[in-house]
């Protein structure tokens, strides 16, 4: 049976002794990602890689290893932390959605130096100090934001000419579930004939950017080459990648989506007041629109008590800086956002 092309790549690219070297220099991350549950997923579709491992043996950038592993020394003290906290399973997006969690613990205990608590059901965190007391539930926005970042990753390494996009703001998706392999799978084939990608680049060379193949089942989604020395601009297609869709009907279906897929979770209905911490820090969309129109007003409905949202990156803790909140009257979060010099939009 044919081995599929990204599982090709995956062990091409994913240095196994440098992972072993990180979990030996960072005490927290070995401890809590043994070598076996990394290699665990090496041998399990879609990715056939661990989502921790695969970062521990391709990336260069040494301080994000350093924060991480800060994040899990002072998250795994907190009361109420368990193994049953860290995500099983091999999907690359768990990843972003575990930094969250400990980037909110981090926020709460460290930052604001408030009595912070995994909870064993429910919200993921009770927060307290004196009279004060409410429930943090997280959240990353994901959708098909996960599956272009490997791609892209796994096209670094292959040549750093190929670019992964989308237009933002526009309906964008990638096939899911069991369809995932054998996207991935067909988009990575022709690249196992270098013969394929040099004449490519020659292409390149003569106008770019040059559209790259991509199967069928994904919608605004783009594989290209970049060359800023071709002898021509291929204004279609530059065009297109340089476009966006409605900015303000992107932030209203990511709000609507959002609180919509957390309305029922985690018992958040009887846990009041509650407040739900939201990550856009996957894709350039939620950045984007934000520059360019005003965050419609938030409607909290019967569940939610607060929303904090932010695109908030993996090499530092959330700040009221830089995101919005919006709350019920008299919600604690109120005059923890006043004490440290920042009004919030209120409902």
């Amino acid at each position: 049976m044919k081995e599929p092309a990204h599982l090709t790549f995956v062990k091409q690219y994913l240095n196994w002794e440098r992972v072993q070297e990180r979990l030996d220099r960072y005490r927290h991350i070995g401890r809590i990602f043994p070598m076996e549950t990394l290699q665990g997923c090496s041998n399990k579709a879609p990715y056939y890689c661990h989502y921790l491992s695969w970062r521990l043996g391709t990336w260069q950038d040494e301080g994000l290893f350093e924060f991480f592993d800060k994040l899990l020394e002072i998250g795994t003290a907190l009361p109420g932390w368990d193994k049953t906290r860290i995500p099983g399973g091999c999907e690359f997006d768990n990843f972003w959605g575990f930094v969250w969690e400990l980037q909110t613990a981090v926020f709460f205990a460290d930052y604001l130096g408030l009595k912070t608590e995994w909870e064993k059901a429910g919200p993921d965190f009770r927060v307290s100090s004196d009279s004060i007391t409410f429930f943090v539930e997280c959240t990353t926005y994901r959708k098909s934001f996960a599956i272009e970042e490997f791609i892209r990753e796994v096209f670094r390494f292959i040549h750093p000419q190929i670019m992964v996009e989308h237009v933002p703001c526009l309906q964008f998706s990638l096939p899911k579930d069991d369809k995932i392999e054998t996207f991935l799978d067909e988009l990575f084939e022709p690249y196992l004939d270098p013969i394929f990608l040099s004449s490519k680049l020659r292409e390149a060379q003569q106008q770019a950017p040059l559209a790259l193949p991509v199967p069928q089942g994904s919608q605004n989604f783009y594989v290209y080459l970049d060359n800023g020395e071709a002898v021509n601009t291929n204004f279609e297609l530059l065009r297109v990648l340089t476009s966006s869709g409605d900015p303000a009907s992107f932030l209203e279906l990511a709000l609507k989506e959002i609180l919509g897929n957390k309305t029922s979770a985690n018992k958040l209905f009887e846990n009041r007041p509650n407040l739900l911490m939201v990550n856009f820090l996957l894709g350039k969309d939620w950045q984007l629109a934000r520059l360019l129109r005003p965050i419609p007003e938030i409607d909290l409905g019967e569940t939610f008590d607060g929303v904090f949202l932010t695109a908030c990156g993996i090499d530092h803790v959330p700040s009221f800086q830089n995101s919005v909140i919006s709350y019920k009257s008299g919600h604690p979060i109120e005059s923890l956002v006043d004490n440290h010099d920042k009004r919030p939009s209120t409902d």
